[in-house]
């Protein structure tokens, strides 16, 4: 765990809000790191930065960081970026679950008493949890990369419609109808948020979980990717750029 070091105070510069970002991922997992830093980073190397990031993590004993990895982590702990890394409890039972949140809404509520305002967290796990801090705790909150993952866990035969369905799926909603700002991937979430739910919070559609230079076609690049892989020059290949 890395204590806070105060963006730009010592050169005089304000903080106009303190904000933490809550995964419910490691920090370097590949699906945090797809997009989520491309917009963290220039904030943290802005000369003059006008936010105090604290990042909350659920790191595991089996994924270690790389020496690279935390050779970034210092760098972006140098630029001001606070860290706490809690430990995440593997099972899809109710109870590693609720041991995992417990640990987030304390958390959260440690960093409240230092200032803290604004809680952005990423994806729909991490933003139900975050939602209920957020609520006992007075923090403005924006949801990143929305999904209900309930639905789409019931629809990959994950989860059955059972308690755990109705506990998250009941927590998507009331979180979507408490955030202040909701940013996902296409017009048809926020159709639905927006004229099925009723969801007042601002909408945002930005890529979430994808690379988007990945859809410029590129000829050479298609052909020496399917000699690579053994496929013939004449077949037709879908490149699914997502998660």
């Amino acid at each position: 765990m890395a204590k806070d070091k105060p963006n730009g105070a010592a050169d005089g510069h304000t903080v106009q809000a303190k904000m933490v970002i809550f995964l419910y991922n490691r920090l370097f997992d590949p699906i945090v790191q797809a997009t989520f830093w491309h917009y963290i980073t220039p904030i943290l190397a802005a000369t003059q930065p006008n936010l105090q990031l604290h990042v909350i993590s659920y790191e595991h004993p089996t994924n270690p960081m790389t020496t690279t990895q935390r050779e970034s982590l210092m760098r972006w702990q140098a630029q001001g970026l606070g860290w706490t890394a809690l430990r995440w409890h593997p099972g899809t039972g109710l109870r590693p679950k609720l041991t995992d949140l417990l640990n987030g809404i304390v958390a959260l509520g440690r960093l409240r008493t230092q200032g803290y305002t604004h809680c952005i967290a990423f994806c729909s796990i991490a933003g139900c949890y975050a939602y209920l801090a957020s609520a006992l705790f007075r923090y403005k909150l924006m949801l990143y990369s929305y999904e209900p993952h309930s639905e789409y866990a019931v629809d990959n035969h994950m989860w059955s419609r059972g308690l755990m369905f109705k506990i998250v799926n009941r927590l998507e909603h009331a979180s979507a109808h408490f955030a202040n700002v909701i940013i996902s991937g296409t017009a048809a979430m926020e159709h639905r948020l927006k004229n099925e739910w009723r969801v007042s919070a601002d909408y945002y559609k930005i890529p979430c979980v994808v690379d988007d230079k990945k859809f410029h076609y590129s000829p050479d690049a298609g052909l020496n990717t399917k000699r690579k892989l053994g496929i013939p020059e004449t077949a037709y290949v879908l490149l699914y750029a997502g998660k």
